[in-house]
């Protein structure tokens, strides 16, 4: 049964499909015979049920009972039925995430379901896997059709999170200074929290530029509606960010860059509270072993609206690297900065950080997100009535947990989203702990 699992990567993106077989049934046979008895009596696909078997009996269940499932799989896409592929695919890397092969497929399910940014994740994290060359240079052809698509799309994320301030700060009292005398301060803060739903969300349409592509360039004029929100049984919880992207998105081989302006409106308890208008660029350099490079870079104006004296600019940057892993993950790293010049000299700020981040593909259809952040904050010009250095440095740790193997309708699946964050300040009244717990559904195509 294992003789007939060939790479079935269409032609049309890539060459090479010969010499491919053996490698990859011996990969997947090896990895399907360490399948244990225990999640062979769990699996929920036809015939794995191992009841009164000697380990070793079980043990061939199961491999026959996950052959079968792939084959069907395969017969699926190549049906046209890629929802149903993906349903039998999840199952298979639930029991056994490693199996690179099966991911391989998973990923072209994606692909011809349109649901893309699932699609490119898991190419991009076959890279590392155990894949012949002819088979990697068809993955890098698949992550650049991604990356030049075409059509409208829309993404959505919905769920339930804690608003209002519940940070717990070191300290409620500040030395103000009047001249030589400093007197204490007691900031009035009601620390109160409540349960709101937040939401956020894009609208995508693209659209080709023949003029402007070409046999390894492939040019896209793209034009995407952004929102988040933040809503809370009261009106002051409320927070929303309302925007519209457009630019030029570039594809090549190994090569992904877009350049457009980008314009936003922030409003607070209902009332508007700050606009921007500017420009950003993007870039991602990957190579055939699952290395990416990449960055960002934008620039923006900033208008707020209750106070003409926070108007100025705001500068944000970051380069970093990322790497698949073990056919089944990703782990990455980035540093990042941002400078904001305002009117206000005591409201600049510049900022430096390093940020980690994974995703990683666990057993029972598990996706981790681990992420952790550090950063150092300054204030070139301190407010003259505080005492003490008010510069900041900032930890933060969180993880997001999704069941992929889990859909709702028109794709949804479920998530838990948990963050930890400590701000050190040279004045104890800015210096605070904080935590924040999302539950939620996520459609991200």
């Amino acid at each position: 049964m294992m003789d007939c699992l060939a790479p079935t990567i269409p032609a049309h993106a890539g060459q090479g499909r010969g010499g491919v077989r053996a490698v990859v049934c011996r990969r997947l046979r090896a990895s399907i015979g360490a399948l244990c008895l225990v999640l062979a009596a769990a699996l929920a696909l036809p015939g794995a049920r191992a009841q009164a078997q000697t380990p070793v009996q079980a043990a061939a269940a199961q491999q026959l009972a996950m052959e079968r499932a792939f084959l069907t799989g395969l017969a699926a896409l190549n049906a046209g039925n890629p929802e149903l592929a993906i349903r039998l695919f999840r199952d298979i890397l639930a029991i056994d995430p490693s199996l690179t092969r099966v991911r391989l497929e998973l990923a072209r399910a994606y692909f011809v379901a349109e649901q893309w940014s699932r699609s490119r994740s898991e190419f991009f994290a076959v890279l590392s896997g155990d894949l012949p060359e002819p088979v990697r240079a068809n993955v890098l052809s698949f992550i650049r059709a991604i990356d030049s698509r075409r059509g409208f799309e829309w993404n959505l994320t919905l769920g339930l999170t804690t608003v209002g301030d519940g940070r717990e700060f070191d300290s409620d009292v500040i030395g103000v200074a009047f001249g030589d005398v400093v007197l204490p301060f007691t900031f009035d803060r009601d620390g109160e929290t409540a349960l709101g739903l937040e939401a956020s969300g894009t609208a995508t349409l693209r659209r080709p530029i023949p003029g402007l592509s070409g046999p390894e360039r492939s040019v896209t004029g793209r034009i995407q509606g952004f929102a988040n929100l933040t809503d809370g049984p009261e009106r002051r919880y409320d927070d929303l960010l309302v925007g519209l992207r457009a630019g030029l998105d570039v594809a090549q081989p190994r090569l992904t860059y877009s350049l457009g302006p980008v314009i936003s409106q922030r409003r607070l308890a209902g009332e508007r509270f700050e606009d921007s208008l500017g420009i950003e660029a993007r870039f991602e350099r990957r190579t055939a072993q699952g290395l990416s490079v990449f960055g960002s870079a934008s620039a923006a104006r900033l208008d707020n609206r209750s106070d003409d004296a926070r108007d100025g600019a705001l500068y944000r940057g970051e380069i970093g690297l990322r790497r698949s892993f073990g056919g089944r993950g990703v782990a990455g790293l980035a540093l990042f900065g941002e400078r904001q010049n305002v009117d206000l000299p005591t409201s600049n700020s510049q900022e430096v950080g390093l940020r980690a981040f994974g995703t990683f593909e666990a057993r029972f259809g598990l996706t981790l997100q681990p992420r952790l952040s550090v950063s150092a904050k300054r204030f070139p010009v301190p407010s003259p009535l505080f005492v003490g250095d008010p510069d900041e440095r900032e930890v933060s740790a969180g993880l997001r947990i999704e069941k992929n193997d889990l859909f709702f309708v028109d794709g949804f699946t479920p998530f838990v989203d948990v963050e930890a964050t400590r701000v050190v300040s040279g004045i104890d009244a800015f210096s605070y702990r904080d935590s924040s717990f999302r539950f939620g559904f996520s459609r991200n195509f």
